[in-house]
């Protein structure tokens, strides 16, 4: 019997997120070739279920600080057992940790992940991911934003960096319930134009700034209700401010992010006001359910967006400038279906076999160049 390639990834939590969610992607792609194995160095999370699913092999940690340097023995002692080819990390500025343990088990091949435009990193956090650097044999990012931010903050050659873009499975998102079946299920108006946003309730993605739109669009279009997907910390606050700012009738919070395709089908506009981001989900599943989206032009979104799509990037950080282009949207059926038409087409590009095919070359030439100097 063949033995199959042996990976194992390392993440904090297999929380509901969007790297996550790439995670499990990327493990479905492989399984049938490679023997996958998964490490969580904090915990479960609500994706875990999923991952045990298609992984040969889950262990769960639960150090609670990236700083704990007993990751190291407990990640050493996981993979002598697996004993894989290939470690692929996605630990934020904590991959020392996981990138020392594979090379004291003298794994062949060790990447690590540029997934966001890491502003929050310290000098601390620089230094261990520049001593992960040294022991690794690349980073994958999902944007060349992502790569370009990371070589110059990390002060590393441009080379370390791979650009991978997330994929999305495209033909979900092209076909969900129809409309009113979708509003129906999240209790939304019928009638009424309905501008979504889907981001957990973190400071990252900018919910004060989507109060301010909905303030700002609500002297435009009077009628237009908001539909707010997302878990997390400042979930109540943005609550009460849209409840205070623009009235309880004229917005819905759900929390589900695993109803995705049926939310973006209740959307007439989807909109995205974060301060920072690498490759975001949530663009290319509006693109693929054909809804336009209107987005803060930061990080690798401008690289989803092309033609006809390009006016829906904002650079202003104003509730007025994000209310201008949705009205203009909203207002104006033609448009809407011109530029839905696009934002499908767009979204061909960014399938998942498309991402798994790229992490698997990726893994597989490096792992034959090595062995290759190692002969």
């Amino acid at each position: 019997m063949i033995r199959r390639t042996r990976i194992t990834f390392v993440i904090p939590t297999m929380k509901a997120g969007g790297t996550e969610r790439q995670l499990l992607y990327l493990m479905r792609g492989l399984a049938g070739e490679f023997d996958v194995s998964l490490v969580c160095t904090r915990g479960e999370g609500g994706f875990i279920g999923e991952a045990r699913r298609l992984a040969s092999h889950v262990r769960i940690l639960d150090y609670s600080s990236g700083w704990d340097f007993r990751v190291v023995n407990a990640l050493r002692r996981f993979i002598h057992v697996q004993r894989p080819e290939i470690v692929q990390t996605y630990l934020f500025g904590f991959d020392y940790w996981a990138v020392r343990a594979a090379r004291q088990a003298e794994v062949p091949v060790v990447f690590t992940a540029r997934r966001e435009l890491a502003a929050w990193q310290r000098a601390r956090h620089l230094w261990l991911v520049r001593r992960a650097n040294r022991l690794a044999d690349g980073a994958i990012a999902n944007s060349a934003a992502a790569a370009e931010f990371a070589a110059a903050r990390e002060q590393w050659p441009t080379d370390f960096y791979q650009v991978i873009p997330n994929g999305i499975d495209v033909d979900t998102y092209r076909a969900p319930a129809d409309r009113d079946t979708a509003r129906k299920r999240f209790g939304l108006p019928l009638e009424r134009p309905v501008v979504g946003i889907a981001a957990n309730f973190t400071p990252v993605k900018d919910h004060a700034l989507f109060v301010e739109t909905a303030v700002a669009l609500k002297q435009r279009v009077p009628e237009a209700h908001f539909f707010l997907l997302g878990m997390g910390p400042l979930r109540d606050e943005i609550r009460q401010a849209l409840a205070r700012r623009v009235g309880p009738e004229s917005f819905t919070i759900r929390h589900s992010l695993d109803e995705m395709p049926e939310a973006y089908a209740a959307m007439d506009v989807s909109v995205l006001c974060s301060q920072r981001e690498g490759s975001p989900n949530a663009v290319l599943e509006s693109m693929a359910a054909g809804v336009p989206v209107v987005a803060a032009s930061v990080g690798g979104v401008p690289e989803l967006f092309a033609g006809a799509f390009k006016p829906y990037l904002v650079s202003e950080r104003t509730g007025g400038a994000f209310a201008a282009p949705i009205a203009a949207l909203l207002t104006d059926e033609a448009l809407r279906r011109r530029t839905a038409s696009e934002a499908n087409r767009l979204a061909d590009a960014y399938s998942i076999d498309a991402m798994v095919a790229a992490h698997r070359n990726l893994y597989l030439a490096t792992l034959d160049r090595i062995r290759a100097g190692a002969a």
